[in-house]
């Protein structure tokens, strides 16, 4: 029997909701980046670059549910996440960085401010990506966001009478948006398109026509979504 160490080993404390775990050791952890010089670079973008790899570029404090539901937190260690490679770093001093394998997290949360971003591991829809739970029902209808963050270097070519490309570096990011339907067994992939709309929630009309006829003069985007979702949820 195995007892989660995952915080302990770092800082000496952790507050555990549960105590038993399986499927951590020192080398699941992570490597100290620092030590190895390998992967620091990560975290350093150029200033010329655009975009970025890492969820908001900064420190954030959190949460962490392991795979087998066990809830570590410490508000001693701060988080980065990985856009490209979903891969969750932290550290608790600024010096040593840690590498959490993303198979052995379920969830997290990350804190900016008073605002807490929400993400989970969805075996339904892609097993080895975390989406940003956008709204949760477990007996409605849910939406989930998907970041696949890509990087293009910069390919600025000057033909003589013409140039092309780009002189910087840059981080791409692409949005896809999926609803887990009720009953948490199937999912549709959704856009900011009526048509997408009327597809994925087809047979709610009696719900879904009078809010769009209300609201058909804001633009469809996140946060329609969001409302949307709600609204059909309570019904009213």
């Amino acid at each position: 029997m195995r007892y989660l160490f995952i915080f302990s080993i770092l800082c000496g404390y952790a507050t555990i909701a549960s105590a038993q775990t399986t499927g951590f050791s020192t080398q699941n952890l992570g490597n100290i980046l620092n030590a190895s010089g390998y992967e620091l670079s990560l975290l350093e973008a150029k200033e010329s670059t655009k975009g970025a790899r890492f969820f908001l570029s900064k420190w954030l404090k959190g949460t962490v549910t392991a795979i087998d539901g066990t809830l570590v937190k410490n508000d001693s260690v701060l988080y980065y996440f990985d856009k490209i490679s979903y891969n969750l770093y932290y550290t608790y001093d600024h010096k040593r960085t840690m590498k959490v394998e993303n198979k052995n997290i379920r969830s997290f949360i990350l804190q900016d401010g008073n605002i807490n971003h929400s993400f989970k591991r969805m075996e339904l829809i892609k097993p080895i990506v975390f989406f940003e739970t956008l709204v949760e029902n477990t007996t409605k209808y849910s939406l989930y966001k998907e970041t696949a963050t890509e990087y293009k270097k910069a390919d600025y070519m000057n033909h003589g009478m013409y140039e092309s490309g780009n002189r910087f570096d840059q981080y791409i990011d692409n949005f896809r948006y999926y609803i887990v339907l009720p009953g948490e067994k199937a999912y549709k992939p959704i856009s900011f398109k009526k048509k997408s709309l009327e597809e994925v929630f087809d047979g709610s009309d009696a719900i879904f026509n009078p809010y769009f006829s209300k609201h058909k003069r804001e633009p469809i985007d996140e946060d329609f979504l969001i409302s949307l979702v709600n609204h059909l949820n309570t019904g009213s």
